[in-house]
């Protein structure tokens, strides 16, 4: 994984990062993401979503080993005006292709990136918001070390996850 603009088109079939944004994000893929970002992805709304993102967050593109494209993004927020590196807390999501579910790619995506986090000695807290039917993405956060925190709730019916790391 890495950061989404770092990433040229010659390394993943030609494409151009919101043409990947427009392959990966689906109505399937989306439908847990927050309401703004649900439903089918054109060219143009992927462009705006990668602006979006830019201005409140570090997205990190998943590319496969095997074949040269994308399989998700893993994004981060952290608090304002800090940055991943410094942050006390850092709320993470991901997107994973569809054709990747059930494969173990999230499992990969999130667990590399808390590996990473104690690479570097960082210490925080992830936090992640899963839908209440999203089993699966419960399953991938606690394979990695997540904790459900039940007295902790979102205004629209997710539950949080979090980790302390160092």
């Amino acid at each position: 994984a890495r950061e989404w603009h770092s990433v040229p088109p010659d390394e993943v079939a030609g494409k151009a990062l919101h043409e990947w944004v427009s392959v990966l994000m689906t109505a399937r893929t989306t439908n847990p993401l927050p309401e703004s970002w649900r439903g089918d992805y054109s060219e143009e709304r992927a462009t705006a979503w990668i602006d979006e993102l830019d201005r409140e967050a570090i997205v990190l593109m998943a590319i496969n080993r095997s074949e040269p494209q994308p399989i998700g993004f893993l994004i981060l927020y952290a608090g304002e005006n800090q940055a991943i590196s410094d942050a006390p807390e850092i709320r993470i999501g991901y997107v994973i292709g569809e054709q990747y579910w059930g494969k173990g790619v999230a499992t990969e995506l999130v667990a590399g990136f808390v590996d990473w986090c104690r690479e570097i000695g960082l210490r925080t807290r992830l936090i992640a918001g899963v839908s209440d039917d999203n089993e699966a993405s419960k399953r991938v956060l606690v394979k990695v070390g997540f904790h459900a925190d039940d007295a902790k709730r979102t205004r629209s019916s997710k539950q949080l996850f979090r980790l302390e790391i160092g």
